[in-house]
């Protein structure tokens, strides 16, 4: 049975995303409609001050809409691969919200920062900050998906947030030790060789071979993206987690 991290190589490792040869040179992928709202906050740990990037859709002052907050996957999977959600503002005039977790997209990236510096309450402590920024902090729903739904689900058991009136998790596991079971379970569906490929380089660690990326991307060709064409928005959060994987790794 595959562990916790290589399940998580499995799954989500910017290692295998590599396999897709046209992460290396994608365009940017940018929103700006009328009245969006970007900039950095400082978020103070210790005695250290560190930028959250964010962009806001639409008016946070609206009495039609009340604003939604996402969470981005990952970890480290910035805003891009939930970009979609501006659809809601676009469509239905919804104000959206998104940010770049610290270490992740266009906030400030901290390589040097040992692996016990990453927490969910670092996570928490920086979404109470964005919140009281914008001014939301008594009145906003919340969405999380994958990582960010693991994030969400714990910032509600444990800050109990009173300003929070509806929560969304999206694609986020509600038992580690399930998410597990089940991706091994997936990975018994694969064709035998494929197994055998794969269990073989998770036990040697030689996950960086030719070999294991090939059937690697046969496993996320189907069960983690099964369109002919992967969306830019979700490529570009790929190259993005790739060129710097140190929350991915520390979480």
């Amino acid at each position: 049975m595959i562990s916790d991290f290589r399940v998580g190589t499995l799954f989500e490792s910017p290692r295998t995303l590599r396999l897709s040869p046209t992460l290396k040179h994608l365009p940017r992928v940018t929103m700006n409609p009328v009245g969006a709202e970007e900039g950095f906050l400082d978020f103070k740990v210790s005695d250290e001050v560190f930028k959250t990037w964010y962009k806001v859709f639409g008016d946070l002052k609206s009495t039609q809409h009340r604003p939604l907050v996402a969470l981005h996957g990952g970890p480290g999977a910035p805003h891009q691969s939930i970009l979609s959600l501006v659809d809601l503002n676009t469509k239905y005039d919804v104000p959206i919200v998104l940010y770049d977790q610290i270490g992740n997209g266009n906030s400030i990236h901290l390589k040097e920062k040992p692996k016990d510096f990453w927490s969910f309450d670092l996570f928490m402590d920086e979404l109470d900050n964005l919140l009281v920024h914008l001014g939301i902090s008594d009145n906003y729903d919340l969405l999380g998906h994958s990582w960010g739904g693991i994030l969400a689900a714990h910032y509600v058991a444990h800050r109990k947030p009173e300003g929070l009136k509806r929560l969304v998790l999206s694609n986020a596991p509600a038992s580690m030790d399930l998410w597990l079971k089940r991706m091994n379970q997936l990975l018994d569906e694969m064709p035998r060789e494929d197994q055998e490929i794969l269990r073989k380089h998770e036990a040697a660690g030689t996950i960086d071979s030719e070999e294991y990326h090939k059937s690697m991307h046969k496993f996320h060709s189907r069960y983690t993206c099964r369109l002919t064409t992967t969306p830019v928005e979700l490529q570009q959060a790929g190259r993005l987690l790739m060129s710097d994987p140190t929350v991915f790794e520390a979480m």
